[in-house]
């Protein structure tokens, strides 16, 4: 983009010149000037001289003053593009995208504007897009921005908590499914935390699978027999651990396993008594 400094009047003689960015699919700069004569450069400034002798100078302008010009005229994508193809312009991206974000939000363009917001995770501090997509009519954006977030390494347990939130009241499972296998193998996520947070959502079912595919046995074990009051596929759960694991688990919930189970309940009890040298005492 190029700005024009005349020497002196028009005459009656124009010619028009048109500065094309190629790569930027856009005109730089466009007027009339007296008809021309030669066109060479002074250091970074193109000279124009017409017939009459008037000398003008056109002068590329830096980068910041560029974006002013494109973000006056909402030409965000342009900068976008301007950016991309400029040395400096990287350092401008997130920034670029925040403001277009900002102005698709405003039109009430929601999808797109959630595009432009995922550009800004480094940079925008997530609650600002968190905030203004809690509307329920706007969880599917939300959605969008936080699984964007989920793949970077800023996020935190509270992002999580709200990503699995949105999922529920979408009715999501397969979702909320392949997100818990995808945290699960991140190493940086607190699975007993997220086992809450299921399990205040009313999602027990959902965690105790994860949690067995986990051999978190414990939380397993806790989910489905305080919260599903599945005490039978408990028991054969903790028949299968090793004695000395079980005996702990029995421990734990073997009241509970013997007032909804007393027979399979005392089966295995038995069993461990017969295969523990410890003793057994039941939780009150």
């Amino acid at each position: 983009m190029l700005s024009y400094r005349r020497s002196n009047d028009a005459t009656e003689f124009m010619s028009m010149v048109t500065v094309y960015n190629v790569k930027g699919q856009y005109i730089g700069f466009s007027c009339s000037l007296p008809s021309l004569c030669r066109l060479f450069t002074v250091d970074q400034s193109l000279m124009i001289l017409s017939k009459d002798g008037t000398l003008s100078e056109l002068t590329e302008k830096n980068l910041s003053a560029k974006l002013d010009i494109l973000f006056k005229k909402n030409l965000f994508d342009v900068a976008v593009i301007l950016a991309k193809s400029s040395r400096d312009g990287a350092e401008h991206l997130k920034s670029i995208h925040a403001k277009y974000g900002d102005y698709l939000y405003g039109k009430g363009d929601f999808n797109n504007a959630v595009s432009e917001y995922k550009e800004t995770i480094g940079m925008l501090e997530p609650s600002y897009v968190i905030k203004r997509y809690l509307d329920g009519s706007r969880l599917r954006q939300l959605c969008v921005y936080l699984e964007a977030l989920h793949d970077t390494d800023r996020y935190t347990l509270y992002h999580t908590n709200i990503l699995l939130n949105c999922y529920a009241q979408l009715e999501e499972r397969k979702k909320i499914q392949n997100f818990l296998e995808k945290v699960a193998l991140d190493g940086r996520t607190d699975m007993s935390s997220i086992f809450e947070v299921l399990r205040s959502l009313k999602m027990s079912e959902d965690a105790s699978f994860l949690a067995v595919k986990l051999s978190m046995h414990d939380h397993a074990l806790s989910m489905m027999i305080e919260d599903l009051g599945r005490h039978a596929t408990a028991i054969k759960y903790i028949s299968k651990r090793p004695p000395d694991e079980a005996c702990q688990y029995i421990e734990k919930y073997g009241r509970l396993l013997f007032e909804a189970c007393p027979d399979e309940t005392t089966d295995l009890l038995q069993h461990l008594i017969e295969n523990s040298p410890g003793r057994i005492t039941l939780a009150r």
